[in-house]
């Protein structure tokens, strides 16, 4: 007898383990954000207008968008109460840049920003805006 339930448990055993996993991937995809609006913006530099989750966004950065140089993003919407924005490359683990923008006196949510160079020479970004948990993204080429 206790031959034969050691035989039974190990049939049954692979689907236990292929069940735990599946249950864990549905888990995992239950939690995940939903991916961010893309808003492909001529110039950060003139501002881009859109809306996201209800709120009136207008974004940009003031000053010249090179490596190892410091530049504000700023963005307007009277309804935001937190805003952060992620830099990444579209190419390259380029590590965390993570900013929490602040709101001036005026209600301008803003930040100072410094990104590193690529060794590769790759310039291309990609900034997501999250806004109270919604996310946009905005591609944009850093300068020379």
């Amino acid at each position: 007898m206790e031959v034969r339930m050691n035989k039974t448990v190990w049939q049954w055993l692979p689907l236990l383990l292929i069940a735990v996993a599946m249950l864990f991937v549905w888990r995992d995809r239950q939690t995940l954000p939903p991916a961010p609006q893309l808003l492909p913006c001529v110039s950060l530099d003139k501002a881009c207008r859109t809306t996201l989750a209800g709120h009136e966004l207008q974004i940009g950065v003031s000053g010249p968008i090179k490596s190892m140089q410091p530049f504000e993003v700023w963005l307007k919407s009277p309804q935001a109460r937190r805003v952060e924005a992620r830099f990444a490359m579209k190419a390259m683990n380029m590590g965390t840049n993570v900013y929490t923008l602040e709101a001036d006196k005026e209600g301008t949510y803003r930040a100072t920003v410094t990104l590193a160079a690529c060794i590769s020479g790759d310039r291309d970004w990609i900034m997501t805006l999250d806004v109270d948990g919604a996310a946009i993204a905005l591609p944009f080429v850093m300068e020379p």
